[in-house]
């Protein structure tokens, strides 16, 4: 369906109050049904698409962005977090590794890509790039999300990919302002706590923010769940009018969106209809609502703020004015030029083997000679009860590339399998194996998973790994290099991601193999 720019002056305020509703999958099909009613009354924004709640109008996330796309006579923004890329496109790896390659232009093609494939299938808006700074390794909802530890590094490749995306007509949402890079823990579990003063803000934090805004056309900023108790000690950016007026202070005029208000770093501390409150009243422009309710209930609750007099006229008339403007942003042609999907594999294939970094230390040797008195131990998952469906299933990691690598460039060795966090059985059986063993090599990885709360290999497996001491000829970790070494004490670790290429790659390496 062609797309038509909404004009601001034929739109009631109840239109515009839906302009400010970032909405999520429907819980249910009659909800879908609102949903769509809001969509060709010209009252909703924009409507959050993920594969992880497709399921509940029994569609695919394919088959809801068609029918949402569709179904809008205007350019509604359809989005998803694409961290990796389009969910249905091209595999990427993360940022970091990205970053890891050292080459800025693999960042904007990674972008560009996404772009291409994400509007080929009715997308328009990416909840990202990550601009948070990599500072603590603690961190379980940053890792390799983020380009580096380096400002310097963030600025170059958060910039080339903004402008990639940006390209394809897409819609980027910078996260999470203003920086939640330097505190521990996880917004998804609980409140992160930044502490540092405006000084500190407006020289690291914000750097990646501001040089964005200023260099790449930084079209959306996401707010964070975080405390920043030197500029607000009562609400978290999200929440905060002091964060969001700090962040127009720097010139962005852009659109600001909340970050998910079903996160329970807000549900936690504050009654959720306040969160709508504030977030509305603290001059975002749009609400990315708590996928746990309906729309209807998301919308009704908004609707309700204004009616009681909380948010002003003026206030929703500035945040649906910039709504339309990012709605009216996607409807730039795309560059449509350059991505063959030769290209593509040539630039992705150089993405995942050029980001591996091989850490040495005590003169560790750069080449691993095969034998039968080798080992490889590759992590697998753990079994848990789905909470929903009571079925048993397992949370696993596909190491089947690397085993395969494993299989061509150590023919000789031998390999076993051991759960990331093993049972008192299944360490003495590993330990029972390795007896008959002179070097072993892990094959391991730690994720940056919402919910997580974990960054580290599990001390379990780094118990076993410190007992086996000068045995342990590496370990091959897929996951947030920073720091890696400090905790996990052998001579190599090579740092690589889970991607098939990567997986191969530093087999290939441990083996010094030049084929």
């Amino acid at each position: 369906m062609v797309k038509t720019p909404l004009d601001i002056r034929r739109l009631s305020t109840e239109q515009k109050i839906g302009m400010m509703l970032f909405a999520r999958t429907p819980v249910d099909r009659e909800d879908l049904e609102f949903l769509l009613s809001l969509v060709r009354n010209h009252s909703l924004g924009g409507v959050h698409v993920s594969g992880r709640f497709a399921y509940r109008c029994g569609m695919t996330v394919e088959e809801l962005a068609s029918l949402i796309c569709n179904t809008a006579d205007y350019p509604v923004l359809i989005a998803d977090d694409m961290e990796n890329g389009y969910s249905a496109g091209t595999r990427l790896p993360s940022q970091m590794m990205i970053c890891n390659t050292g080459d800025p232009e693999l960042a904007y093609y990674a972008g560009r890509i996404t772009g291409a494939e994400a509007r080929e299938h009715g997308f328009n808006l990416v909840f990202g790039p990550v601009l948070d700074i990599a500072l603590n390794r603690k961190n379980s909802s940053v890792g390799v999300r983020a380009f580096s530890s380096e400002l310097s590094d963030i600025m170059k490749f958060g910039e080339a990919y903004i402008k990639g995306c940006q390209e394809e007509g897409m819609v980027v949402t910078a996260k999470h302002f203003p920086g939640v890079g330097a505190c521990s823990g996880d917004p998804h579990i609980g409140l992160p706590v930044l502490d540092a003063d405006y000084n500190t803000l407006i020289s690291r934090e914000l750097v990646p923010f501001i040089s964005a805004i200023r260099n790449a056309d930084l079209s959306g900023i996401m707010m964070g769940h975080i405390m920043v108790p030197s500029v607000d000690n009562e609400y978290p950016a999200t929440l905060s009018s002091k964060l969001v007026g700090l962040l127009r202070d720097l010139g962005f005029d852009g659109l600001v969106i909340t970050d998910s208000l079903s996160m329970f770093a807000l549900l936690n501390s504050y009654p959720s209809r306040l969160c709508y409150q504030k977030a509305m009243t603290a001059g975002n422009d749009m609400v990315l609502m708590d996928y746990r309710i309906s729309c209807r209930e998301s919308y009704e609750r908004m609707l309700e703020i204004y009616r009681q007099g909380m948010i002003s006229d003026l206030q929703i008339e500035a945040a649906a004015t910039r709504v339309l403007a990012a709605q009216n942003r996607t409807l730039s042609p795309q560059v449509k030029t350059g991505l063959s999907p030769e290209f593509i594999k040539e630039k992705v294939s150089k993405m995942n083997t050029a980001s591996i970094i091989d850490k040495h230390r005590n003169g560790a040797p750069d080449k691993l000679d095969d034998g039968n008195d080798l080992l490889f131990i590759f992590q697998k998952g753990v079994m848990y009860i789905n909470p929903v469906t009571g079925i048993t299933e397992r949370t696993d990691y596909d190491f089947s590339s690397a085993k395969a690598a494993v299989g061509r460039y150590f023919p000789l060795a031998s390999t076993t399998e051991l759960s990331e966090y093993p049972s008192k059985p299944e360490t003495e059986d590993i330990l029972r194996q390795t007896s008959s063993f002179g070097r072993i090599v892990f094959v391991v990885a730690v994720r940056s998973v919402s919910y997580q709360g974990s960054v580290d290999l599990s001390e379990r497996l780094q118990n076993i790994i410190s007992g086996l001491g000068r045995k342990v000829s590496a370990v091959l970790y897929a996951g947030c290099p920073i720091g890696v070494e400090d905790y996990i004490n052998v001579d190599r670790i090579i740092c690589f991601s889970e991607e098939t290429e990567s997986q191969k790659e530093a087999v290939k390496i441990l083996s010094g193999s030049d084929k």
